[in-house]
């Protein structure tokens, strides 16, 4: 798996409006449909649908 990347801030509020802690996520993957994030710290992986 990739290594992820830190969020930008128009990333960081998108995740808020998800209802998620966009301080402990990171950017695995970003295609049109949707975005791979990890959390930092269980490693867990999420599927959410792109902007």
């Amino acid at each position: 798996m990739k290594n992820g990347k830190r969020l930008t801030v128009s990333n960081h509020k998108y995740l808020q409006s998800m209802n998620l802690k966009s301080e402990n996520w990171l950017i695995s993957k970003r295609t049109s449909n949707f975005w791979t994030i990890i959390h930092r710290e269980t490693g867990r992986v999420r599927q959410i649908p792109a902007p």
